[in-house]
């Protein structure tokens, strides 16, 4: 841990609550309390309307907008909402490639779930910014309508107007524990996949035969070696090693440790808590897809751990496919089934992918989004890791072997196709192909 970053952390924090007590002091107990209530009252106001808000924006008719969005394409002239012209966006943003009238509804309802957080995100801004200089006026009018100024000679309860600024500060503080929060949440999934720092191996000393010093069967001018990877440059690594530091010295500061001990259900997954600043800033920077909430902060986590044990693979440093286990295969199926974003996409793909190939699926579209693929994606790891170690473990896997050389017993058959009948989706995939072909002529079967 970088100490220097932990006093940085410190120092910060510690300042905001020293400036906050002698505000405090200084503007006396009736101003100070007037402060924590009003700004209180504007932070939670936002975390309550931020989501109706852009849901609002999102289907408000706004037709003066239309002159303005048509400067960026012509086909904005008629803009009249949001929700009415998302079809005009989508084909600005997809090109004539695609047709945007023939797309699914599942995909109108992706794009509708992006649009509304992009609003949410315009929201924030203009919330922390107009709104705030707006609200600030508003209450220094009320502020000089309730309180008044100080009679000559009435005290001004200084030392409670102290006290009152501990909790201004303690305020301040968390919101700046929100912001910062997420952001360190976010760097420390991309920290963890930084290559591990490995000091050079020494090579051992070896004394030539003067007889091998000049070969004469060789050049004596040095014939070019192949480039290698250069990789990332020390200036680059220095750079990421303080951006780890960062993140563990913020981890262990102590107003960070007491305000993670502050936990609520998670927006994400109600079964799950985390700490109140990271689910605020979750509610945030997410979006909705299929009843699933998607934060962004929480799917670069589950995209890092997958991530992180593909790295950690012996794959990575022999490039050889038969150096992935099974087990690997099993975990990072399993990691993606905690995925909201995954899961959520995963029959829109299963959707696009039989439109695309002509394939006509044997369940209706009704069926196939009611699967929950936050089950099956464990459950196709487990078939995909079994079916990878019997191929690996005959070297097939490593062009080694052939089929006919697989030795399997009859108790990882049963286990096997136990596994793929509790699968819908393994089940869908043989009897959307493997059934067709089967009952083809030119199966040769009768």
């Amino acid at each position: 841990m970088d100490l220097s970053f932990l006093s940085y952390f410190d120092l910060l924090f510690y300042i905001v609550l020293g400036l906050a007590v002698l505000m405090g002091f200084a503007r006396g107990l009736k101003k100070t309390l007037f402060t924590l209530i009003t700004m209180a009252i504007f932070y939670v106001a936002f975390f309550l309307t931020v989501g109706p808000v852009s849901r609002l924006l999102w289907t408000m008719d706004m037709p003066w907008l239309g002159p303005i969005l048509a400067n960026v394409d012509a086909s904005l002239a008629t803009f009249t909402s949001f929700e009415d012209s998302l079809s005009a966006f989508l084909q600005i943003g997809l090109g004539d490639a695609i047709d945007v009238a023939n797309v699914s509804e599942e995909l109108l309802e992706l794009a509708t779930g992006l649009g509304i957080f992009v609003l949410k995100i315009v929201y924030t801004l203009l919330y922390f910014t107009v709104i705030l200089v707006l609200y600030k006026i508003i209450c220094m009018i009320l502020a000089a309508i309730i309180i008044g100024k100080a009679g000559k000679g009435e005290s001004k309860n200084h030392g409670l107007g102290a006290v009152v600024g501990i909790a201004n500060g303690v305020m301040a503080v968390f919101v700046m524990l929100i912001m910062f929060g997420g952001i360190m949440s976010i760097t420390e999934s991309l920290v963890t996949l930084l290559p591990a720092d490995g000091s050079e191996e020494t090579e051992p000393l070896v004394f030539v035969p003067r007889s091998d010093l000049i070969q004469l069967h060789q050049s004596l001018i040095p014939l070019a070696e192949p480039e290698e990877d250069p990789g990332l440059s020390d200036e680059m690594l220095t750079m990421l090693e303080e951006v780890a530091a960062m993140v563990e010295a913020y981890n262990n500061n102590l107003l960070v440790q007491l305000a993670g001990n502050i936990t609520t259900a998670s927006i994400v997954n109600a079964d799950e808590t985390v700490p109140l600043h990271l689910n605020l800033f979750d509610t945030v920077l997410s979006f909705e897809y299929n009843e699933q909430v998607v934060a962004f902060r929480f799917e670069l986590g589950i995209l890092s751990e997958v991530a992180l044990i593909f790295l950690e693979s012996e794959y990575m440093t022999t490039s050889n496919i038969a150096d992935i286990t099974g087990a690997e295969i099993r975990a990072m199926f399993a990691a993606l089934g905690k995925s909201n974003l995954i899961i959520s996409l995963m029959p829109l793909a299963i959707e696009l992918a039989a439109e695309n190939f002509g394939q006509d699926l044997p369940i209706s579209k009704d069926d196939l989004y009611a699967i929950d693929f936050a089950e099956e994606l464990p459950k196709i790891g487990a078939i995909v890791g079994a079916l990878f170690d019997i191929l690996n473990d005959a070297g097939v896997i490593a062009g080694d072997g052939e089929l006919q050389d697989i030795e399997i017993t009859g108790e990882v058959v049963r286990d096997l196709f136990q596994s793929m009948s509790e699968s819908q989706v393994i089940l869908l995939l043989v009897e959307a192909v493997l059934v067709p072909m089967l009952e083809s002529e030119d199966a040769g079967l009768g």
